[in-house]
């Protein structure tokens, strides 16, 4: 129900490319939440 009604308004490379950008989100959110990384601060060393 919801790809057809997106596929309507997209083709269908535009449609992949949506899904492995909301597919990508999906897979480091997690990942960020149980580092905690500091804003600013080196990816080598965030938690000095």
């Amino acid at each position: 129900e919801l790809y057809a009604e997106v596929a309507g308004h997209y083709d269908a490379k535009a449609l992949a490319t949506l899904m492995i950008a909301i597919g990508q989100v999906n897979f480091f959110v997690p990942i960020a939440l149980i580092a905690k990384p500091l804003p600013g601060r080196s990816f080598t060393d965030p938690w000095n």
